[in-house]
């Protein structure tokens, strides 16, 4: 209940300072950590107060901490380019995890992030911003132009879903 972790950065340089944030008192006090990927930190997801993923920009832009935060491993999803980002991160347990992006990116691990697989999740070159995991069988997902589907085997195969229109771009689920 103590220990939580925030990320950002600038965005107006080059190397933009991307930081992740962690506080051990409850949010009260927050230390940044020496870790700078070169670009911000779009996403995160702690799967317990030492083993986190932090998403940022670029084919290799998933990053991973098992000691808090003291030190990152890069990532490597394979798919992407260099001006791709990794907009949401999401875990069902140490093991299980999906990592979802630009140009319809979207990704999963079954090994804590030792190998990554692209997943066909039926929209096309939308972004993917956000989603949802219920459970290693069954995530939502969403996106630009309203784009929502669902899995319900791990992601294997997707079913869009319809969503409101006018069309809008989803942030979140």
């Amino acid at each position: 209940e103590n220990v939580g972790y925030a990320g950002g950065g600038s965005g107006t340089t080059a190397d933009s300072l991307g930081v992740v944030l962690k506080t051990t008192n409850g949010g009260t006090n927050w230390t940044a950590l020496s870790f700078n990927p070169q670009f911000r930190i779009y996403s995160h997801w702690w799967v317990d107060v030492n083993t986190g993923y932090v998403g940022v920009r670029g084919p290799n832009g998933i990053w991973k901490t098992t000691d808090g935060g003291a030190t990152f491993v890069n990532q490597t999803p394979g798919i992407g380019t260099a001006t791709s980002i990794w907009y949401e991160l999401e875990f069902v347990d140490a093991n299980t995890g999906f990592a979802s992006g630009s140009s319809g990116s979207l990704v999963k691990t079954t090994n804590g992030g030792t190998v990554w697989t692209d997943q066909p999740d039926g929209l096309g070159t939308a972004i993917i911003y956000g989603m949802h995991l219920f459970d290693s069988q069954n995530l939502i997902i969403a996106g630009g132009s309203s784009l929502v589907s669902r899995s319900t085997d791990g992601g294997a195969t997707f079913t869009p879903l319809t969503a409101p229109s006018p069309a809008t771009t989803l942030y979140a689920v």
